[in-house]
């Protein structure tokens, strides 16, 4: 069954998380479920900014590509956020501000690493947030900054530990 926010036409500032089909796609469920990450399907997150384009951070680092890129092809069934939050007008145009302000950001290999970690109570694990900041993201990390960035953080937690199946998990 469909939820109800992803019958709903996007609106700038909402994010989808999609599942990537074939081997990319398998690759990424087997990083994800070797995370723990095993309770979605959802393994890539991108922020609509509208006029048909979205930001997403892809293995080249954050981009603007419009929904109907070739590359797009390979997304299955979108889950979006659109109308599970009751955004205003300023918070959609900070969210696209932002989403627009880290294109060019190179993607975060690192986080593959350190997201298991983020619940262990590891010396030093404090640091993380202060060394990688927003210097490097991956497409979940870019969602959840893009909102903390915008005033309507998602999470109580630092945006680079967060996957897609965490934002999967909010939107319900």
């Amino acid at each position: 069954m469909k939820s109800r926010a992803s019958q709903l036409k996007p609106k700038p500032g909402d994010f989808a998380l999609v599942h990537v089909k074939g081997g990319i796609g398998t690759y990424l469920s087997m990083v994800e479920l070797m995370l723990g990450d095993n309770h979605t399907r959802y393994d890539h997150a991108l922020i609509y900014i509208g006029g048909h384009d979205c930001v997403e951070a892809m293995p080249y680092g954050v981009v603007q590509a419009p929904l109907k890129a070739p590359y797009h092809a390979l997304y299955g069934h979108a889950l979006w956020s659109t109308g599970r939050w009751n955004l205003t007008d300023i918070e959609r145009s900070d969210i696209v501000a932002a989403a627009k302000s880290y294109i060019g950001t190179p993607y975060n290999y690192f986080a593959w690493i350190t997201l298991p970690t983020y619940s262990w109570n590891l010396p030093g694990k404090n640091l993380l947030p202060k060394i990688m900041g927003t210097h490097v993201l991956m497409c979940s990390q870019l969602v959840a900054q893009c909102y903390e960035d915008a005033g309507v953080p998602l999470f109580s937690r630092w945006p680079g530990y967060i996957t897609p199946a965490d934002e999967a998990a909010v939107i319900g």
